[in-house]
C-alpha cells in the first residue's frame, strides 16, 4: 500500500468516526437549538424602530411639540435643543409604546423621510 493511499484511508475513517460520534452521542436537537438561539439573539439585538412606521397621531404623541421641525427640517438648531428633543422622544416612545429606542433611531434618515411624508412637510 502506498503512503498516500494510507493517508486517504485514515482521513476517510477519521471523518466517518467523527460523524458517527456526532450523530449518536449528541442530542438530536443540538445543532437546531444553537441555530435558533443565534437567530433569537440577533432579533433581540436589533429591535424595530417604531418611528419608521409611526402615524401622524403617534408622531404627535412621541415627539415634543417643536421637535419634529427642529430635528427633521431645520438646518441649524442649537445642540441643546437637539439633545432635549432626542431624549424627550426616547422617553415618550418608551413610556407610550413600551419600546426602548436609541439616539440613532431618532436621527435615522429613514425616520426623517417618513416624518416628512406623514406630516406633509417638504
Amino acid at each position: 500500500m502506498s503512503k498516500s493511499l494510507f493517508v486517504t484511508v485514515a482521513v476517510v475513517m477519521s471523518i466517518t468516526v467523527g460523524i458517527y460520534i456526532l450523530r449518536n452521542f449528541l442530542p438530536q436537537d443540538f445543532f437546531t437549538n444553537a441555530t435558533d438561539l443565534a437567530n433569537t439573539e440577533r432579533l433581540d439585538m436589533t429591535p424595530t424602530n417604531p418611528l419608521l412606521t409611526a402615524t401622524r397621531s403617534q408622531f404627535d404623541r412621541w415627539l415634543p411639540a417643536y421637535c419634529g421641525p427642529d430635528l427633521y427640517l431645520e438646518r441649524k438648531v442649537k445642540p441643546h435643543t437637539i439633545e432635549v428633543c432626542i431624549h424627550g422622544t426616547i422617553e415618550r416612545v418608551r413610556s407610550n409604546a413600551g419600546v426602548q429606542i436609541t439616539k440613532n433611531d431618532v436621527i435615522d434618515p429613514r425616520v426623517k423621510a417618513h416624518w416628512k411624508i406623514v406630516m406633509g412637510a417638504n
